[in-house]
């Protein structure tokens, strides 16, 4: 057989086994397989075996995110290595932001203020920023999809630099700046202005726990200096490193005298479910209920409960600081610790996202499909999940306790993000 027809049939066997659904004999796998076929043999102006597998995979989504699925995503090869370099915390070339691909038109969007000590940080890249054109070339007809490419493109070779033209309200400051300083703000109806920024890139490693202030090696501090009872541990992320991390940092703050822990998930967009089950687990006495996930037609399909198997952690006060911008992972555990009467949570409504996807390797793992198969329920019975539309009363993410509510208006989020930006990089001398 020729190479070509090989990775033809290769090709083809992939198109086919997406849409095969349960059953082997499905007319309609059969009806795409013919399809590609006919195009591939007869098409005048005939494309790549891997252009038309990509065009079926991104009509497929497209069908499903008509129907409120925003959250399912196709990764072409040159993405798929993307995706799994993110998930595994470990280091890479690159600048040092989180993207969402947001707006009208739609461009990617910084989202989070740049992780401290990073390149996008010495840059002057802030959170919000609009990325309008990476190298002088324009950015346009973007899909969510496309975000793994645009960062593959920011990424490189450490010590290469790479130029990002941002959009930013007029009178933003740049990150690292003195907020009290900055009195043009970036206040409603400002006109945005474009800025070229030149990073260089260089190796980031994404923490997933970091505490209130860095010290000059590296590490943190996570006991409050207005009262060092009180522990601070900001969850950025919940990767693959997360529980373990979190495991063996608790036994150092109750050495420092912690007697109450603050779990910071603001702006945390989530991650791996498993590590926040975990995550749970620790602090939930043994039965308690941590969450439930459903499948299309309701079905609960695993409900799952504390083991107690980590015992020493059930007891210490807890406070949950959460906002528009903790998602997912972040809002499980949110809404574990409330339904248990384990924590009380502060700050304003996080974000709504209650679906479970499920990364599976396609084309012999060349290709990513990350697909929603399931949504997950709080131990209430409350759902999570806010499809487009549904309105502020019903129920949906979480909402802080009662008497607990601080809604920020944009400018003071934008002040309390800067102000954090330049908290995380200014190192303190140990006691």
């Amino acid at each position: 057989m020729s190479r070509r027809n090989f990775s033809l049939l290769l090709a083809t066997v992939f198109v086919s086994l997406v849409c095969w659904g349960r059953k082997p004999d499905n007319p309609h796998a059969r009806f795409v397989a013919e399809c590609f076929d006919k195009i591939d043999e007869h098409a005048y102006d005939r494309p790549a075996d891997q252009e038309l597998v990509d065009g079926a995979m991104r009509g497929m989504v497209e069908v499903l995110r008509r129907r409120g699925d925003n959250n399912t995503q196709y990764f072409r090869p040159e993405a798929a290595d993307v995706l799994r370099e993110s998930m595994s915390g470990k280091g890479f070339g690159g600048v040092g932001i989180r993207l969402r691909v947001t707006g009208d038109p739609p461009l990617p969007t910084v989202v989070g203020p740049p992780a401290p000590g990073t390149p996008a940080y010495a840059g002057g890249v802030r959170d919000g920023d609009r990325i309008v054109a990476i190298d002088g070339e324009r950015l346009t007809g973007l899909t969510p999809e496309d975000i793994r490419l645009v960062t593959d493109q920011i990424r490189g070779e450490p010590g290469e630099p790479v130029e990002l033209t941002v959009s930013r309200p007029a009178g933003g400051g740049a990150a690292g700046s003195d907020p009290a300083a900055d009195t043009g703000g970036a206040g409603a109806g400002a006109e945005p202005v474009e800025l070229r920024l030149t990073l260089t890139r260089a190796i980031v490693v994404t923490p997933t726990l970091v505490g209130d202030r860095p010290y000059a090696d590296g590490t943190w501090r996570h006991m409050l200096a207005q009262d060092p009872r009180i522990a601070l541990v900001r969850v950025l992320q919940f990767g693959d490193q997360t529980f373990d991390d979190f495991r063996r940092l608790l036994p150092r703050l109750e050495d420092a005298g912690m007697r109450a822990l603050v779990i910071d998930l603001r702006g945390n967009p989530g991650g791996s479910l498993d590590e926040v089950i975990e995550m749970c687990d620790l602090l939930l006495p043994a039965g308690a209920e941590i969450v439930e996930t459903r499948d299309r037609r309701q079905r609960v399909l695993e409900r799952r409960r504390a083991t107690g198997r980590y015992g020493s952690y059930t007891g210490v006060p807890i406070a949950v600081l959460i906002d528009g911008g903790s998602a997912s992972a972040s809002e499980i555990l949110a809404a574990c610790l409330q339904d248990n009467d384990r924590a009380v949570v502060i700050g304003s409504r996080s974000f709504g996202k209650g679906t479970v996807q499920q990364v599976f390797d396609m084309q012999a793992g060349a290709s990513l499909l990350k697909l929603t198969s399931s949504t997950y329920w709080r131990p209430s019975g409350e759902n999570i999940h806010r499809l487009p539309g549904t309105p502020e009363d019903k129920p949906w993410g979480v909402k802080p306790t009662p008497g607990f509510e601080t809604p920020l208006p944009e400018a003071d989020r934008r002040a309390l993000a800067e102000a954090r930006s330049l908290r995380d990089v200014t190192p303190i001398d140990r006691l």
